[in-house]
């Protein structure tokens, strides 16, 4: 991992770039960023009073500056303007945001055979995603969290008590929306980026097909 970090440094220096302090400065932040999402997801395991804000700034860091950086250093690379680079950024973030949401959403109610990871997965580890958090903050009966407290117990058993509890408690509608939420403002930002529509296309595109894996 180390030695791929330090390629991607050689590959920045081989091109010819007027504004290659910009665009470092840019990548590391990133790369920093990245890491602070990482170690915040794995300090969740542990952590008993994580909020959905804290969720949304780990997925933030861990997922989607990811995108919106790399969108940004294109930008860069093209020499436009700040403010594009920032509308660009922007787009990436929330499209990120978007994204993750839908990855946990499917976690729980995507086609197995479609989705290509173990349905439920999340909920066998009790990760903390915002169905779950959402679901302890509104579940007066307290059903999810002897789920969560239960250290033996039939995997499948659990995977479709917790499922059954989210839709009475419609938090995979909550997070249907909150989902379009960022998809939109991903959107907006795209719009706002001062270039011909016809250039924006790829782009559109390319969101359109993240957020409509098959579920």
């Amino acid at each position: 991992g180390d030695s791929l970090l330090i390629k991607a440094y050689d590959h920045f220096l081989e091109g010819n770039y007027k504004n290659l302090l910009e665009i470092l400065s840019t990548f590391n932040a990133i790369a920093i960023e990245v890491c602070e999402g990482q170690q915040l997801d794995m300090n969740f395991e542990t952590s008993s009073d994580v909020t959905i804000e804290d969720y949304i700034k780990m997925i933030r860091l861990k997922t989607s500056v990811l995108v919106g950086g790399a969108m940004k250093i294109g930008a860069l690379l093209a020499e436009s303007n700040s403010i594009d680079a920032q509308h660009i950024y922007d787009f990436g973030v929330n499209l990120g945001l978007a994204f993750q949401l839908q990855d946990d959403y499917l976690d729980c109610f995507g086609d197995p055979e479609k989705f290509g990871k173990q349905i439920g997965g999340d909920i066998i580890s009790n990760k903390k995603t915002f169905m779950m958090l959402k679901a302890l903050e509104l579940d007066s009966s307290k059903e999810l969290n002897k789920w969560v407290e239960k250290t033996s117990f039939d995997s499948t058993e659990k995977v479709n008590a917790v499922k059954a509890l989210y839709k009475t408690l419609k938090v995979d509608d909550l997070a249907s929306k909150l989902m379009d939420k960022y998809y939109l403002k991903a959107l907006e930002s795209l719009a706002a980026i001062s270039v011909n529509d016809e250039k924006k296309i790829i782009l559109k595109r390319f969101a359109a097909q993240l957020m409509k894996r098959s579920c």
